[in-house]
């Protein structure tokens, strides 16, 4: 599994040049996927576009984000847990 983080309304850390770590991150994850995949094995990502998990009008966006994401790894039971950053 491939974890993404970020997304949607939290851009994670926001370049100089106005780069965004969610985008950097979402892309990365994609192409590994697509790697991965060409080997065989199976892929999960917490997330496959410009979007976070969190449930709409939870008090903490955060909080739901990272609670769901913890719900689906659980529920996937992968092998590996792989949390792409850029700091």
């Amino acid at each position: 599994m491939e974890h993404p983080p970020h997304g949607g309304n939290d851009p994670g850390k926001v370049g100089t040049d106005g780069t965004l770590e969610k985008d950097i991150n979402l892309q990365i994850a994609q192409r590994l996927k697509k790697k991965l995949q060409g080997e065989g094995l199976e892929v999960v990502l917490t997330r496959e576009s410009d979007r976070n998990l969190a449930e709409e009008g939870a008090s903490s966006q955060k909080v739901s984000d990272l609670k769901h994401r913890v719900e689906l790894i659980g529920e996937t039971d992968p092998r590996l847990v792989v949390s792409i950053h850029q700091n």
